[in-house]
């Protein structure tokens, strides 16, 4: 996963300065895919794709540039908060599943 976030990461910074244009960002995410990037089903809906980045809460220098780890860090927490979501209603299915209707 972090290979791929590395190689995607160079096709937007190809002089390897650490930063890649904030406008770039929604075509990195695309490019990326999931787990870390855009789900496919994103790729005309910019409210989505507005949605997922201000999610991120990614801090942007000089108002226009990304930094690198900034971005693997803020990517890596909201997948790591999206899956314990998804762990916890799974739970409350599978008990609900599980208690005797009346």
């Amino acid at each position: 996963m972090i290979t791929h976030f590395q190689r995607t990461w160079s096709e937007f910074d190809d002089k390897g300065e650490g930063f890649i244009r904030l406008s770039s960002l929604s075509a990195f995410l695309y490019d990326l895919g999931p787990p870390l990037g855009f789900p496919r089903y994103f790729a005309h809906d910019t409210w989505k794709q507005f949605h997922y980045i201000k999610k991120l809460n990614i801090p942007t220098y000089d108002q226009m540039f990304v930094n690198y780890h900034d971005l693997l860090e803020s990517l890596a927490k909201l997948t790591i908060r999206k899956h314990q979501t998804e762990l916890i209603l799974e739970k409350k299915l599978k008990k609900m599943k599980e208690e005797p209707t009346e």
